[in-house]
């Protein structure tokens, strides 16, 4: 298989059904190319193609778009390794302005103290700091390994757990009151179990000591609001669903939806169950990796199911009566509720249905611990019409709730070589003749934007 740039004749092979893959098989076969996409029996997108219940199109969860179109600021030193698509920012933000209308999100906020104050977890507004009382992060050397201008590169970050990271930055009081409670409420286990490059996978920020302690003292911080956007309808599932109906009517893109039962690459061959076909260019390979490794038939063990964060997601609709115009997005730190985030689909695109479609993230064990032997649907709604304070039960309708197995993993030192070796390994069974895409890359490299830019990147090295 040729590394060079394609010609129009040649036939490109997707393989999977992440957001890379759709967006590269999608991307390529506009520009003009031949393209065979096998989706393994998996729906387009995934994850990110949301769920219609009912009539309704929710997502699974707070789901924002993120755009930046200057990356020569220290916001971008300041977002973790999660977030490395910010190196082709303006690559994806052009791309998004292109395929659907969007509209910026109100600042979300943070439930904390049992009050709501604007989000020092994803936005970067630290308002609430000032004349917190707080004490001050010992002054940490920039030069430090331990600092967190080091996250991306630093080789301490290696192994530095988010635990020890956060108290050399945030210093003890900050890291105790506001960060340590989010961690407990989203992950069930304390911040020393995963490492600190990793941190966003809990959504968990990682400041430099001179910005929390500038915010302390009520000084003007070099970050800017970290913005979000979402689409007109408030479903950003809208996005994928129109890529997978273009896919759908282009003729020069044919899609194979039934699941595959084995795979593999060999002299410069792909053979998928019984076909044996000859890509002149590398296979776009975006399966998970468990499945991947299933498919290409060999017995090395995947991750540990013991390593996974179980979450449940409630999808509820809630009257118009009953909606608090102020919550849109907001997360729950305080331990008197069972969910740690909160999404009014509706309010956040600036919709006034007469229902408004919210969801409600918790984990599972949290909200197990919470309500004892209720059920899922019944915690979620008790949960929900606390939150909102609705009185009327039937200001509230419980359309489904999804309990999600492995919805996470804890990035441990171990987790994440584990996941790096396997993500090689893979690769090795493909001989050399795959791109790989999402999961396969290794840990966090799964994001909406992440994957958006992966697609991009193999669109632009074929054409």
């Amino acid at each position: 298989m040729s590394n060079n740039k394609i010609e129009k004749k040649d036939t490109i092979f997707c393989v999977g059904n992440n957001l890379a893959t759709i967006i590269g098989a999608y991307e390529l076969a506009k520009g003009g190319c031949t393209v065979k996409l096998f989706t393994d029996g998996g729906l387009l997108g995934g994850f990110f193609s949301g769920l219609s219940v009912e009539g309704y199109d929710f997502d699974l969860g707070m789901v924002l778009l993120e755009k930046i179109y200057n990356t020569d600021t220290q916001d971008v030193g300041t977002r973790s390794s999660m977030n490395s698509w910010l190196s082709a920012a303006e690559k994806v933000s052009n791309w998004l302005d292109d395929q659907i209308i969007l509209s910026k999100v109100n600042t979300p906020e943070v439930y904390i103290f049992g009050k709501k104050f604007p989000d020092y977890i994803l936005s970067n507004r630290l308002d609430l700091l000032n004349k917190s009382g707080l004490d001050l992060a010992e002054s940490l050397n920039f030069d430090s390994p331990y600092h967190a201008s080091n996250k991306e590169l630093g080789e301490v970050f290696n192994h530095l757990s988010y635990a020890d990271a956060s108290k050399y930055n945030h210093g003890h009081d900050f890291h105790v009151k506001y960060i340590e409670p989010l961690i407990k409420k989203v992950t069930s286990v304390g911040s020393e179990a995963f490492l600190a490059r990793y941190h966003r996978f809990a959504w968990a920020p990682l400041y430099y000591p001179e910005t929390l302690n500038a915010a302390i003292l009520g000084q003007k911080i070099s970050l800017e609001e970290y913005e979000f956007w979402t689409v007109s309808s408030g479903f950003v599932g809208d996005l994928v669903r129109n890529i997978r109906n273009k896919i759908s009517v282009m003729s020069n893109i044919e899609v194979f939806e039934e699941k595959i039962t084995s795979l593999s690459f060999k002299d410069n061959k792909l053979k998928i169950d019984s076909n044996i076909y000859a890509p002149g260019n590398k296979v776009f390979f975006g399966l998970g990796m468990e499945r991947a490794i299933e498919l290409l038939g060999s017995t090395q063990k995947p991750v540990s199911d013991g390593d996974g964060i179980n979450f449940t997601i409630g999808l509820a609709l809630v009257h118009r009566s009953a909606i608090n115009y102020d919550d849109k997005a907001v997360f729950i730190v305080d331990e008197e509720f069972g969910a740690y985030r909160f999404t009014n689909q509706d309010s956040i695109a600036g919709l006034d249905p007469e229902w408004h479609r919210i969801s409600i993230e918790a984990n599972t064990d949290i909200l197990k611990d919470k309500y004892g032997n209720l059920t899922p649907d019944d915690a979620i709604k008790i949960d929900l019409s606390r939150f909102m304070k609705i009185k009327n039960s039937n200001s509230v309708r419980i359309l489904k709730v999804l309990n999600v197995r492995n919805g996470l993993y804890l990035p441990s030192r171990d987790f994440v070589a584990n996941k790096k070796f396997l993500s090689n390994f893979i690769f090795s069974l493909t001989m050399g003749n795959a791109v790989l895409s999402g999961d396969l890359l290794g840990y966090g490299s799964s994001s909406f934007n992440n994957q958006i830019m992966q697609g991009l990147n193999y669109k632009e090295k074929l054409l």
